[in-house]
């Protein structure tokens, strides 16, 4: 056999070892990341990581909520999945992410109070104010206060745990004429800023109620 020949076919067996081992090498799996966690920071218990501050919206009404107390009269956009319950023993509207547990409280991300008053004087009897994250909307003037539970005050039945625990307070100033009616929300410290902004933007007095009054 020529010497040519001989490195012709070791140059050839060269590339098929090569290709086989390519072939049949161990493959390494990469599983995706998917961040669902929440980041509290020190000092704020409402900055946090959300995967789902892009989710699809739907339309809300509290048209919806039967028997609801009438001052409750807003539409808004919430997340896909997103469900809302009245409680009449406080007279609040729960908004939740259902989870396996059942319980609509526990799964509690909005809860949503009202109160009325002469003048702009936010009533904070059960909280202790704080620092923190403030929010402001295009439509309606707002205060938002970060707030913890007094030491001497107690969550009632009906109510989230969470409420006990440090979280934001928006107050949204819904009418001008006396008395003043605020809606008072407040924001589970699960829930992002993003998701929680984007639905105090989206509400919206509803009309359609008055129009159906009238005829």
């Amino acid at each position: 056999m020529k010497r040519s020949t001989l490195i012709y076919i070791l140059i050839i067996a060269g590339v098929l070892a090569v290709g086989l081992w390519w072939i049949m090498r161990p493959k390494i799996s990469q599983a995706p990341t998917i961040n669902n966690t929440n980041q509290n920071s020190a000092g704020s218990t409402n900055e946090n990581v959300d995967t789902n501050t892009e989710a699809q919206t739907v339309d809300f009404s509290t048209l919806d909520l039967a028997d609801r107390d009438p001052k409750f009269n807003f539409t808004a956009q919430v997340p896909e999945g997103w469900v809302a319950e009245y409680i009449p023993s406080t007279k609040a509207i729960n908004f939740y992410q259902p989870s396996d547990t059942g319980a609509t409280l526990e799964d509690s991300v909005i809860y949503m109070t009202y109160y009325e008053n002469d003048n702009v004087v936010i009533p904070t009897t059960d909280y202790q104010v704080e620092t923190g994250q403030t929010i402001s909307l295009s439509k309606y003037p707002t205060t938002s206060m970060e707030v913890t539970l007094k030491s001497d005050r107690t969550v009632v039945a009906d109510q989230p745990t969470w409420l006990a625990s440090r979280h934001l307070l928006v107050d949204v100033n819904w009418t001008t004429t006396k008395p003043i009616m605020f809606y008072r929300f407040a924001k589970s410290p699960t829930l992002s800023n993003t998701v929680f902004t984007n639905f105090l933007q989206s509400l919206t007095a509803d009309t359609s109620s008055e129009v159906n009054a009238a005829e």
